[in-house]
């Protein structure tokens, strides 16, 4: 049945403070995935959100979000895109994140922009995104560094609201 899904989410949340992931959503993988992709996770028992957004499209079970999730606290920005075939339950999600915060690069800057969620509903894996991964290895790193300078200085300062003003416009085209 959900092979044959149509329709979209679009959930948009402000500002707020949270402690960790709430037990109703956290299981040890989500745990997994909020350590690989916030390295802060561990230091700070709080987390400032900003903004959230998740926005995701179904055509004939095929989901799909460009970018799926959103998220910016007052220490990191996080952005996913994320594709899930749900007659085959595949998944494919990978994460970007940005420090907002200090100077420096750190080691934490040139793994977490590699993660990626592959496998199935039932079984997913953290894994490492290889084509990223590879264009990394390919310029030493310093592409990675450029980017996350780039996004560290030169991105938007509500990038919630910019995707969400874009899936609006995609809706209102579609709906034309």
């Amino acid at each position: 049945m959900a092979a044959s899904l149509d329709g979209t989410v679009r959930l948009v949340g402000g500002s707020g403070q949270t402690k960790g992931i709430p037990a109703w959503f956290m299981r040890d993988f989500t745990a997994e995935i909020v350590g690989a992709v916030n390295p802060l996770s561990k230091k700070d028992p709080y987390t400032k959100i900003e903004c959230i957004t998740v926005l995701l499209r179904s055509v004939d079970g095929q989901v799909d979000g460009q970018p799926a999730l959103v998220l910016q606290t007052d220490k990191l920005k996080i952005i996913s895109v994320a594709f899930i075939d749900l007659g085959t339950e595949k998944i494919d999600a990978t994460f970007e994140t940005s420090a907002r915060k200090g100077l420096g690069i750190g080691v934490s800057d040139l793994i977490t922009p590699f993660t990626k969620v592959s496998g199935t509903l039932a079984k997913p894996m953290l894994t490492v995104d290889a084509a990223r991964s590879g264009k990394a290895a390919a310029t030493l790193g310093l592409a990675v560094i450029a980017k996350k300078t780039k996004d560290r200085w030169f991105s938007d300062k509500d990038p919630c609201g910019k995707e969400v003003l874009k899936a609006d416009e995609e809706m209102k085209t579609q709906q034309q």
